[in-house]
């Protein structure tokens, strides 16, 4: 980032500096390999359906692998603010997803509920239903909001096969940004643009457009997650073999193609980082030197030294139904069902054990393009 862009980091590090410590806290965590008698982040996958059909998503992309019938199948309020009961003794982060979360209908109930138990809260949210539950947002003070935002307007919609989009988006993030002067709060707004074969040529026309919208704080240039045959069938034979289950998640994730495209994204984040003219923040996740960017894409297994997954010390998935799971993105090992045990009993039972220590031991192989080995 430029000097500009690293000014107004700290500036927004300093206003919202609730988000900072725990992001701190993360760190320290990861840093000294520490595990919690209780997860420093709990996530709710809140909502299994989603209103979209994101080409490049696991879920429900042109290869994802959620099924129709699972659309009715959640958590109702009564056990969500008893789940949130729990977190509020421990005061870890909270983070909502989906699916789209904002489809579950008691969204406004459940995220007015977690901020009443004073507890941080990000939603992560396509952004179609912002204008909708603006007031629910703002009055209860959700700390941050991530939206997804994959190009501009003929691109995004695009993507996400489901015209009109990006406009509502844009119309819920500017509502909200409006409405905040009479609030007298804002929470802090991230884009998450995920790269794809679909919107190389356009990422920096959409951080033009981001730069010139008040709405958006800071913006987050997902490199994606990705995985090939070779590498999916070793994982699936592991699991198997490790803990006698069928793991097929990968299957949704599978992208042979991406490498083809690693040299032009390498490029592209190379223009960007050395780009004055931004003054909104952007940063690269996974955060890596731009000299290694092609080979993320290239080499699956290419680590760039981070060797151990953080997510099993500290982090825990609470899945539509009620199983628990550590690997958000591939859910496959269930740690645990809510409905008949606690939050606690499923982080210190049995199950969990093996599992942290099999990747402790060895990381599997799906793990070098998963977001828990490298947040």
């Amino acid at each position: 980032m430029n000097l500009n862009q690293n000014i107004n980091l700290l500036k927004l590090a300093i206003k919202y500096r609730k988000i900072t410590l725990t992001k701190i806290s993360h760190w320290l965590n990861k840093k000294f390999f520490k595990t919690n008698s209780f997860p420093k982040l709990v996530r709710f996958f809140l909502f299994y359906g989603c209103n979209l059909r994101c080409k490049m998503c696991g879920q429900w992309g042109q290869k994802g692998t959620s099924k129709s019938d699972q659309i009715k199948n959640f958590l109702n309020i009564k056990k969500l603010k008893q789940l949130i009961d729990e977190c509020a003794k421990y005061n870890p982060e909270i983070y909502i997803w989906g699916g789209e979360p904002i489809l579950h209908p008691d969204f406004a109930e459940f995220i007015k509920y977690l901020k009443t138990k004073k507890l941080i809260c990000t939603i992560n949210t396509n952004g179609v239903l912002l204008e909708k539950y603006s007031d629910d947002i703002l009055k209860n003070k959700v700390d941050s909001i991530d939206v997804s935002l994959i190009g501009t307007k003929e691109i995004h919609d695009f993507i996400v096969q489901v015209p009109g989009t990006f406009g509502k988006v844009m119309s819920g993030l500017n509502l909200i940004y409006e409405k905040s002067k009479n609030y007298k709060y804002k929470p802090l707004i991230k884009t998450i643009i995920t790269l794809n074969k679909n919107n190389i040529n356009n990422v920096e026309n959409l951080l033009q457009e981001i730069e010139k919208n008040p709405a958006i704080d800071m913006s987050i240039l997902q490199l994606g997650w990705f995985t090939n045959e070779e590498t999916g069938k070793r994982y699936e034979k592991r699991m198997q073999n490790e803990f006698n289950i069928s793991a097929t998640s990968w299957q949704g994730f599978q992208n042979e193609q991406i490498a083809q495209d690693a040299e032009k994204i390498q490029n592209l984040i190379k223009k960007i980082r050395k780009n004055k003219l931004y003054k909104k923040p952007i940063l690269i996740f996974p955060n890596l030197k731009t000299k290694n960017i092609a080979k993320y894409y290239q080499n699956h297994q290419e680590l760039f030294n981070y060797k151990k997954c953080g997510a099993v010390n500290r982090e825990i998935d609470i899945r539509h139904n009620g199983d628990v799971v550590i690997c958000a993105d591939y859910p496959d090992y269930i740690i645990g069902n809510l409905n008949s045990q606690t939050i606690k009993q499923i982080w210190q039972g049995k199950k969990l054990k093996l599992f942290r220590d099999s990747i402790n031991k060895k990381l599997l192989p799906i793990c070098s393009r998963c977001c828990g080995i490298f947040r």
